[in-house]
């Protein structure tokens, strides 16, 4: 029986559906999402449901009352029920094998940018669609926009904090063991430089090894496992060094051997070594993630999260890198400040931060204030600016590890001679294009009067007043009090 908000969502689908429209939904991992995606299919004749992977699909299967089983029959089976893999899709269409669908239900939308997804959208003549997602976002702001472009606005189904509430999901405990700052490792394309991070990665095995072995008796595990590595080879060279019982999964794996190795770890003999395998759609009840896979992507980070939020029992996450200081904002306020703020001061503040407001193409290019919070965390701000004529025209981009909007806004100024007639910042949808002219704000000495409005009101603003603010820093205050929004 599907819960209310499940039925809501069907409903809603339904209707979406049946009028011709698209619409994106979101719910947290673990939230029940594929049931959601039943209930579709069950509703309307005609719908294909296409997941990313044959493991997504032979879950959504076993929901479904259809086959799960990893061989070419129990494929046909699914196939001749609605249930496709994009590439499978597409490559039946093409060959006329399939009949076009009359209705989409994209699973894990947040890979439908891709251009298999593309071609099957337009091969399937732009049929009305619906995506379910926990991530309805793509790495920054910008991508964001292009993303939505398509879907829209999601429609969120269930929050973070209300699927937390109702114990759809659990909120692991999360902590910090500073095992690597992969601030010292490059990024190219808006990931970090693979052959730098598994000499990084291969350096800690050892002090791994202490962590790990403090879980295990001499039989099992007091949890069932899981280490996230970040390569093939890195996972294949942990399954050898580390003395403790693993076993290692990554995508080159059969069906059989993911479902033998499966049982060793929910059976606590063994832990799981794997490469984003257990990631998004997979449901096992691990309940421990040692998290040693830096990433820069929002979406795969939270996609392996949520592997251990399911609701019957208590999950630990363990932070090795700076993994948790970049994505803590994802869940929605979930975090504590404190957990935020031990990471920070393990790790420092990095500039990278800025990141998710002004794209990878801004890193380096403009300066990343560290703005002090009121709740013991660092905040992030750009503040750019130029000259147009007699305008003053700045942008500013701002926040905070623990909230999920960044908030843009801008402030047109008129100059006129040594005076400037100072405007106010107004919220904005995104920063402008960042190749047309634009500098860093100028550094420099508060004045009396900022400081004294800074003491007086940082607080109420969210920001933290015991901190004395150099003149970057301050624009976090009039940036906040005119817009009227405080950050958490």
């Amino acid at each position: 029986m599907l819960r209310p908000y499940q039925s809501r969502a069907v409903e809603d689908a339904v209707e979406v559906l049946s009028n011709g429209g698209r619409r994106l939904y979101a719910a947290p991992t673990g939230s029940g999402k594929s049931y959601i995606g039943a209930g579709i299919l069950e509703r309307l004749p005609g719908t294909y449901l296409v997941a990313p992977t044959d493991d997504i699909l032979r879950g959504f299967a076993s929901k479904c009352g259809v086959s799960s089983l990893g061989t070419s029959a129990g494929r046909e089976e699914r196939e001749s029920r609605g249930l496709w893999t994009p590439m499978r899709l597409r490559n039946e269409l093409l060959k006329g094998s399939a009949q076009p669908p009359r209705y989409l239900v994209i699973d894990e939308a947040h890979h439908s940018e891709a251009e298999t997804y593309a071609i099957l959208h337009a091969m399937a003549d732009l049929c009305p669609a619906v995506g379910l997602t926990a991530t309805p976002y793509r790495g920054t702001g910008r991508s964001t926009v292009e993303f939505r472009e398509f879907w829209g606005e999601p429609f969120w189904i269930l929050r973070w904090p209300d699927a937390v509430e109702q114990g759809v999901v659990t909120m692991p405990t999360c902590s910090i063991v500073p095992l690597l700052d992969d601030d010292l490792i490059e990024i190219r394309n808006g990931e970090f430089i693979v052959e730098q991070l598994d000499r990084e990665v291969m350096t800690i095995v050892n002090r791994v090894e202490q962590l790990a072995v403090k879980w295990y008796d001499g039989t099992h595990y007091d949890r069932s496992t899981m280490l996230a590595l970040p390569s093939v080879e890195l996972a294949d060279y942990y399954g050898t060094h580390l003395s403790i019982p693993t076993v290692v999964v990554t995508g080159e794996a059969t069906s059989a051997e993911r479902d033998e190795a499966f049982e060793k770890v929910l059976s606590r003999t063994h832990a799981l070594v794997q490469v984003r395998v257990v990631s998004e759609g997979v449901d096992l009840p691990i309940r421990r993630l040692l998290d040693l896979s830096p990433c820069m992507s929002p979406v795969k980070w939270l996609q392996q999260f949520g592997r251990i939020t399911r609701p019957d029992g208590e999950s630990e996450y363990i932070c090795t890198n700076r993994n948790l200081l970049r994505h803590s904002y994802l869940l929605e306020g979930l975090i504590p400040a404190e957990v935020v703020a031990k990471s920070e001061e393990e790790f420092g503040v990095s500039s990278r931060t800025s990141y998710r407001a002004i794209g990878f193409e801004g890193l380096g290019k403009f300066k990343m204030m560290k703005v002090p919070l009121a709740n013991g965390t660092t905040g992030s701000l750009v503040c750019i600016n130029k000259m147009e004529g007699n305008f003053l025209v700045q942008y500013a981009a701002l926040c905070s590890p623990t909230d999920p909007e960044v908030l843009y806004a801008r402030k047109v100024s008129q100059k006129d001679g040594d005076k400037i007639s100072w405007g106010k910042w107004q919220m904005v949808d995104s920063l402008p294009d960042l190749d047309t002219g634009y500098t860093s704000v100028f550094k420099g000495q508060v004045t009396k009067p900022q400081l004294d409005w800074w003491k007086r009101d940082a607080k109420r603003w969210g920001l933290n007043a015991d901190v004395v603010p150099d003149t970057r820093t301050f624009q976090a205050l009039p940036v906040l009090a005119n817009t009227r929004r405080r950050l958490s």
